[in-house]
Formats: structure tokens, sequence, C-alpha cells
């Protein structure tokens, strides 16, 4: 079993790599600090390290120096991992010098478990192709979403240091987002649980805007007001009002009764955000299971019309997620039925044995009805499968 050490001073970015290599198979342990990294490689040199440029007292480049000039460990492949804006000149001397990859964050944790596998030598050929057929659409908007999380985690950063919002670049953001966002809804949606960056505020804010607009849609908002709504949204936790935000950004023909809907709408995505995203410590619960927790939930007033309009584009089975049928076959939702949503079109993408169909098959489950869902199946256990079937197959 390969041994992999994450060094990383967030509790919860060594959690989410820690989650997704050990389904893996890799033995991972983790570190807050340099020193506390050099007492675990001492104790077990690991067959690879994967860390961080932003460290107390000991930094990532200087960890990378004095690995390297050590004979025991300097050949130990090391990813260096940030996702602060660093000068390119010293990471280009990291490069030649003492790392093997640089990765910049929100991280994207298929392109670093095919670094790893790469680094570890191990052979997985076909892989990317298998997992195109899985993530055919993503390309781009996986672009703009990574750029919006980096500049939200910036605006936190100067927030915590009582520095001044650069509005501009907010507007920006919010814009390309929303842009996005009415395009690419189902894409967005499981872009969720996907990425690891320093800031867990940054991405709630971002996966938060995008449920709240996702509600937003069904009161067939207009595309300015959704606007509006996700800049809201993106600052909720900058405690600004409501008004001065939309002034500042320039929105300043919302309606009061809008306004006022707006509250209610991310009151249910921030809670509904919090009960389905990952945390140190807890796996997050499936949509149904925090939809229903949220309407019983009697201490915070949620409102219920709300509550039932997410039922409504919000499914148990969005667009573009994965779940197990009860025949054993992961399957990928391809259309949503209205009238039952629990019984979508789907395209199986796996049989029941593992094997990736390089041919989807698709089902129409309203005309199958001895095939039902068994449960959700997150997104990153389907690259698993689709890494270990790759493995098994090589």
């Amino acid at each position: 079993m390969k041994k992999i050490l994450i060094v990383d001073d967030s509790q919860e970015v060594n959690y989410f790599i820690k989650a997704a290599l050990e389904s893996d198979g890799f033995k991972i342990n983790t570190a807050t600090t340099g020193h506390e990294a050099f007492s675990l490689i001492k104790a077990s040199a690991p067959d690879l390290i994967i860390l961080d440029v932003v460290l107390p007292l000991l930094d990532g480049y200087e960890i990378c120096r004095m690995l390297k000039i050590d004979d025991t460990t300097r050949n130990i492949p090391i990813i260096l991992m940030s996702g602060k804006n660093l000068d390119m000149v010293s990471v280009e001397k990291a490069l030649q010098i003492w790392v093997n990859r640089f990765l910049h964050k929100p991280i994207d944790m298929i392109e670093l478990k095919r670094v790893v596998y790469e680094l570890l030598a191990e052979d997985v050929t076909d892989v990317l192709k298998r997992i195109q057929i899985v993530d055919s659409r993503f390309g781009e908007v996986i672009n703009s979403y990574k750029k919006i999380v980096r500049i939200m985690d910036g605006m936190f950063a100067r927030f915590a240091k009582n520095e001044k919002i650069d509005y501009e670049e907010l507007k920006s953001a919010v814009l390309e987002l929303t842009e996005v966002f009415i395009g690419n809804k189902e894409i967005l949606y499981n872009l969720m649980n996907s990425y690891v960056i320093d800031s867990p505020s940054a991405l709630h804010s971002v996966n938060t805007s995008l449920i709240a607009m996702c509600i937003g849609q069904v009161y067939d908002l207009s595309k300015s007001s959704l606007t509006a709504l996700s800049a809201i949204t993106l600052t909720h936790e900058f405690s600004e009002k409501f008004e001065l935000i939309l002034s500042k950004l320039g929105f300043t023909e919302i309606e009061a009764k809008e306004k006022a809907q707006f509250q209610n709408i991310i009151k249910v995505a921030d809670k509904y955000e919090n009960l389905t995203s990952i945390r140190a410590g807890q796996m997050p619960l499936p949509p149904m299971v925090a939809i229903k927790r949220i309407a019983e939930d009697k201490s915070l007033e949620f409102d219920q019309v709300i509550i039932k309009h997410m039922l409504t584009c919000i499914s148990p089975y969005p667009l573009g997620s994965f779940v197990k049928l009860n025949t054993g076959e992961i399957a990928k939702v391809k259309g949503l039925n209205l009238e039952n949503p629990f019984r979508p079109l789907i395209e199986i993408i796996m049989d029941r044995f593992g094997n990736v169909m390089l041919e989807p098959k698709e089902v129409d489950l309203t005309q199958e009805l001895q095939v039902f869902i068994f449960r959700n199946v997150f997104r990153d256990e389907v690259y698993n499968a689709v890494m270990k079937f790759a493995k098994d197959n090589r």
C-alpha cells in the first residue's frame, strides 16, 4: 500500500484530500506544520508528499528545499499546491529544482488523482478517456467556477483584514457567475464538493449563490434580479446591508418585494449548502434528506413555500448527478421527470460488475418499472470506481 503525506494548515483541506485518496486504497497521514511533517517523514517515509506553500514557520518552498538536500528524502515526489497569487519566478524555480508538480487551488480532485497516479508510476491508461464519458460537458464551466471561487477567496481574505471590498471585481464575478449558471445549471450544481481551497467560506458563498439562483428561477426572476440575488448571496457573510451592496453594484431597480424574498431564499440556500457539502469530519447529506431536515427544522422558521419550490428545481436526483440502481449499475441522470422526480431519464455508465461502459445505455425509468434508484452516488465515488476499473484492466 502506497503512503501519502498531506501537509496543509487547513484541517478541512487535509480531511477532504485524505477522504478522496483513502478510498483509492492509499495510506494517508496528514500534518498542519512543517515540523509535524518532518516528524512523520522520519517515522515512516512516504511514497509521495502533497504540500501547501503557505504554512506557519516553515513554508512549502523551505520544506521542499530541506527534503531535496537530504539523501534519504530527495527522491520522494512532491506535489506543491497553493491558492495564493505567487511569484511565478519562484514557482518555476521550485518546479525545476524541488517539486514534481504544481497545482493551483481550487484543486480539481480528478486532476490531483491523475497526478498522484502518474508520480507513483501507476498505469492508468485510458482513465482520462473514461472520465470524459462521465464529465463530457464540464470544460470551460469548471474554469469559470474556479475563477469565481478564487475571486471570493481573495475577498474573504481582505474582509478578514478589514480591508475594503473591490465592488468592481465583485460585480464582474457576479455577472460571470449568472451568465454561466443560466446555461449550465446542472453542471455547476455538481461542482460542489469537487474542489479544495484554503477558504471554505469562498466555496460556501459560491455554492450557496448557485442554490439560491436555482430557487430564484422557480419564481421567474429576471436575469437582472437573478444577478442581484447572486450578489447578495455571495456577500451575505460580509455583514453588509442588502441595499448598500445592491447600490454599490448598480442594481438599483430591484423591487422591495423581491429584496424581502431574497432574504428568505438565501436562508434556505445557506442551510441546504451546509447540509450537503463536505465539512471536516462530516459527510454531506443526500439532497432529499437535507430538504426534509430543513422542512422539519422549526427553530429558524424557514419559508415552507420556498422549500416546496426548491423541490422543483433541486431534484432528489439532479441533472448530471449519479445514482446506483437496484440492479447494481451506476447511472448518470440525463433528464428529469417533473411528474415523478423519482423516475428520471438516466444513462447507465457502469455495469453491476464495475465495468465502465464506453457506450452508455439510456434508460427511461418511467418505462422500466422493474428498475429503480437505490441511492445517490457522490461524484468522487464514481471517479474512484473509474480509477479502480482502469487499474484492474491495465
